[in-house]
């Protein structure tokens, strides 16, 4: 074993690793040794482990070894295979907990890594500019609640293909920014939490697969992820925060759970293709700058649950024709605090809006708000059937004497059962307009109660024993995007009993359900 001594440098916060070789400011002397190809440094927490600091071999294939002269290896160092433009695959042992920063910058070669089954921290730029990297697996280790990343794979232009070892819990903040290839990612089941920025710059990303076990997605998640088509959000999910869906200018429609009680300070600022936005009746207030430039946007209904909305939430919106507000006490905001100025900015709502039309109760702070800045204005009376809803919109309402939940696309069959006491809970889901899976409505005489399923033959064989069948009632969606839950209650087995049986997109009521001794039947249909 060969001692010697070299400066180790310290460097600032930041992406580019020619930046940060570059940087002069020196440390005081570190302690290095040699051993074959190898050169390491011995850890401050113990004499017992040692961090790689660089290779100096000529193999293209590399296996790190696991102990250097019997110290256990249990980090790389920043810089270590920078620039190792021959390397071509590279197996870390499952002894190495941390990567550092740019530690394989610009080893243009490498087209395999295994990270081994215990790294919990990458720091910056550690795989940047590996442009051969097409695939890699992230392991548990990086998902679990100590791990730590900075962006890491900034560069890597073939990265098309990244798989999340099950087990873990989060996604780390910054993990997967600025991964310019990725196409496709599948959080996997167990993981609670996808942090700040995690997906960020991400512009080749055109679907994202979440279980319904995240509670919590960070603000700038998939921020400026300009080819997202397709997500859908876990029913568990309880805020949008800011800047989630910020310039993801592909997105044309996206489900809010119904939990949903915040939308977040510019959460689809710069949505330019979404064109429909269903607000559950759980949220509460909208930030500022949150649908701004959502120049598709067509129609906006609130419900009575929303309090506040944001300064310029809805500016920029130049396709939006009808805003409904359906709470008379809705508090609009006329400035924002404009970050890139520090500096409050005078902004009215459905500014650069040129066909917009308020429709409010009279009366109401809508009322007021479109007369002070001369906005059209439609007055609404009750629960306005005329009011238009978004293409597909299924209703759901609740009978309080027979238990039972009726389920409707029809705003007039809908007015009318509100009139004679049944309780409207709002927009269940989104129904294609048509599809090959048509759901069949069916009515039983002698109970009262509705049934409805896309089975022809159960459909017949209840027309058979006396049910009524009044036709298609809506259609499943043939893409399968929002399963409706079927379940069963064995305690309304009577002829005379309704509420036999319920329907849901909401996995937690669904799993209350067969808590109190319902049935789950499985899925019933599909809602977009």
């Amino acid at each position: 074993m060969k001692k010697k001594k070299l400066l180790s440098v310290l460097v600032a916060a930041a992406l580019s690793c020619s930046l940060f070789s570059a940087v002069p400011i020196v440390s005081q002397a570190a302690e290095r040794y040699t051993s074959g190809d190898w050169e390491y440094k011995l850890r401050e927490e113990s004499e017992n482990s040692c961090t790689i600091s660089r290779y100096s071999g000529s193999d293209k294939n590399i296996v790190i070894p696991s102990t250097l002269d019997g110290k256990t290896v249990t980090a790389i160092d920043s810089f270590a295979f920078s620039e190792n433009t021959e390397v071509a695959s590279v197996i870390i042992p499952d002894t190495v907990q941390s990567i550092g920063m740019c530690a394989f910058d610009g080893c243009s070669s490498l087209s395999n890594i295994d990270l081994g089954k215990s790294v919990r921290s990458l720091d910056y730029s550690c795989f940047q500019n590996c442009t051969s990297l097409t695939s890699i697996e992230i392991p548990a280790s990086m998902t679990s609640s100590e791990a730590m990343a900075h962006p890491s794979f900034v560069g890597c232009s073939s990265l098309k293909n990244i798989t999340l070892a099950s087990g873990g819990v989060v996604i780390p903040d910054n993990l997967f920014y600025g991964c310019e290839a990725l196409e496709y990612i599948k959080i996997p089941k167990g993981i609670t939490k996808i942090g700040e920025m995690a997906f960020r710059d991400c512009p080749s990303l055109k679907e994202v697969t979440i279980p319904d076990s995240v509670k919590d997605i960070g603000q700038f998640a998939f921020d400026r992820c300009s080819s997202l088509e397709k997500i859908t959000l876990p029913d568990s999910l309880q805020n949008i925060e800011r800047a989630i869906f910020g310039s993801c200018e592909s997105l044309k429609k996206i489900n809010i759970p119904n939990l949903v009680q915040h939308i977040g300070e510019e959460a689809f600022w710069g949505c330019s293709s979404l064109e429909e936005i269903m607000l559950p009746d759980s949220v509460q207030d909208i930030g500022v700058l949150a649908f701004n430039k959502c120049a598709s946007l067509k129609t906006v209904i609130l419900p009575d649950s929303v309090k506040t909305i944001g300064g310029a939430a809805f500016n920029s919106c130049s396709s939006l024709k009808d805003f409904y507000d359906y709470n008379g006490n809705t508090e609009y905001s006329d400035e924002y605090f404009d970050r890139s100025k520090g500096s409050i900015v005078y902004s009215p709502q459905f500014s650069d809006c040129p066909f917009v039309t308020m429709h409010g109760y009279p009366g109401s702070n809508a009322e007021a708000y479109a007369a002070k800045h001369n906005i059209p204005f439609i007055p609404l009376s009750g629960d306005d059937p005329e009011a238009p809803v978004v293409e597909g919109s299924m209703f759901r309402l609740y009978n309080p004497n027979s238990g039972e939940h009726l389920y409707t696309s029809n705003a007039t069959e809908k007015n009318n059962l509100v009139s004679v006491g049944w309780k409207f809970e709002g927009t269940a889901w989104i129904a294609p307009v048509s599809s090959n899976t048509p759901v069949y409505r069916v009515y039983n005489p002698n109970s009262g109660e509705h049934h409805y399923t896309k089975d022809a033959a159960e459909k017949d064989n209840l027309v058979r024993i006396g049910w009524n069948y009044e036709g298609i009632g809506w259609y499943s969606d043939d893409n399968q995007g929002t399963p409706l839950y079927r379940l069963y209650n064995p305690n309304a087995t009577g002829q005379y009993e309704a509420g036999g049986h319920h329907y849901t997109k909401d996995v937690n009521e669904r799993n209350s359900l067969i808590a109190a001794g319902w049935r789950d039947e499985g899925i019933g249909w599909y809602g977009m």
